[in-house]
């Protein structure tokens, strides 16, 4: 009986470099996201009439303020 798969990557230099990029961006959109949410908890916490991002506005948001910004996100 067979329990797991083991694989294993062997990238190259010009895929270890993608890997890297798009880990950059991933944490990069963790972080701003997490941002927003902190600013508006703290903005709620004496204004109870602040809302939430809802879940589906919040990537719409991002592209609409990092695309100017950082232009390195949608390098490929």
């Amino acid at each position: 009986m067979q329990l797991s798969f083991k694989t294993e990557l062997k990238p190259n230099n010009q895929q270890v470099a993608l890997f890297r990029q798009h880990s950059r961006v991933a944490r990069h959109a963790y972080n701003w996201a997490n941002g927003i949410m902190l600013e508006v908890l703290a903005l709620r916490a004496t204004d109870k009439t602040v809302k939430i991002p809802k879940p589906i506005k919040l990537p719409k948001r991002f592209v609409a303020e990092i695309q100017s910004i950082y232009p390195w996100y949608y390098k490929s």
